[in-house]
């Protein structure tokens, strides 16, 4: 027997893991990733190439279908020459 989702609670569960921040940060992070590809005037098949990566991982942390854990963000910023910084 399941019991039923309150939705109504939603809004406090939103609230509590700052669900709305969480979203909107990892918006940023996918569009700065496809950003910096697309000025590099790369494909994601060459970025593949560089990275180490496979194309399919990037195509899936550009359509937001995952997340790119932290060896992932490593590789790319390192490929950048960039700075991951925790803020």
């Amino acid at each position: 027997m399941s019991e039923e989702i309150n939705f109504d609670q939603l809004g406090s569960f939103s609230e509590k893991y700052n669900l709305e921040r969480e979203i909107i940060q990892r918006v940023k992070i996918i569009s700065q990733l496809t950003i910096m590809r697309e000025e590099a005037r790369l494909t994601q098949s060459e970025l593949a190439q560089e990275t180490g990566l496979t194309q399919a991982q990037i195509s899936k942390i550009e359509k937001g279908k995952t997340n790119p854990n932290l060896e992932t963000l490593l590789k790319l910023a390192n490929f950048y020459h960039k700075e991951l910084k925790l803020v």
